[in-house]
């Protein structure tokens, strides 16, 4: 795995982990509560990359940060998508053909 990769999913985990305990959750609360098992949490937590979004999803349902990973990747927010949809613009604006019933803008 890529190191940056690595090191992001660690910093997840880290993170989730803080989340949890400062919400006063003990790992086998989140486990419960998101219907998975404690050594699942355990290991999202570590940053183990083998463990699933779903569990990611729901864990951060359990501590009410859901609408994080909603947002994750919001189009209306996408810098690069932007800019390259502005790229992609036509230099001048050219009149349309007539249509054929006549009628022209």
């Amino acid at each position: 795995m890529l190191p940056p990769i690595a090191i992001a999913i660690k910093r997840l985990g880290t993170d989730l982990k803080t989340a949890r305990i400062k919400r006063h959750l003990r790992r086998a609360d989140v486990a419960e509560a998101s219907g998975l098992s404690a050594s699942t949490i355990q290991r999202l937590e570590s940053g183990d990359p083998g463990v699933s979004i779903g569990t990611l999803c729901a864990v951060l349902h359990v501590i009410g940060e859901l609408g994080r990973i909603q947002n994750l990747i919001d189009v209306a927010d996408d810098k690069t998508g932007l800019v390259i949809d502005k790229t992609r613009l036509p230099k001048r604006v050219r009149r349309k053909p007539a249509i054929a019933s006549g009628a022209e803008f």
